[in-house]
């Protein structure tokens, strides 16, 4: 996202994400987002409150099942928006090490072509 337009062009994807968050993200129900630019955390009711902690540019899309979720924020040093994902599978669950490595890699397919549908502005 290089040159001016690419400066708008990132912005304009916080702002999307900030004020229009996906509802879902690779299947996955999001149940809160915390914004770090803000120190606001809002869960899916539209209740928010406070976080405490240094402020950014960087959002945090939580998921129902504990460990998983997706940071987002705009590159400090390069002309790009960051995503990182995170997923797990608690202790408990685990049966099978290869199918759960399986399934966490196709949980984080999922989330990515999400967002990149956002990206392309697909949503």
């Amino acid at each position: 996202m290089e040159g001016s337009s690419g400066m708008r062009r990132r912005k304009d994807l916080m702002d999307q994400l900030r004020f229009q968050s996906p509802a879902e993200l690779g299947g996955l129900p999001v149940i809160a987002v915390r914004d770090y630019l803000t120190n606001q955390k809002t869960n899916a009711a539209g209740e928010s409150s406070v976080l405490d902690g240094p402020t950014d540019n960087l959002l945090f899309f939580e998921f129902e099942d504990e460990g998983n979720h997706v940071a987002v924020r705009p590159s400090g040093t390069e002309p790009k928006i960051k995503f990182y994902t995170f997923t797990r599978v608690a202790a408990e669950d685990e049966t099978d090490l290869e199918a759960d490595k399986v399934r966490m890699t196709a949980r984080i397919g999922a989330i990515e072509a999400d967002l990149q549908r956002i990206v392309n502005g697909g949503e």
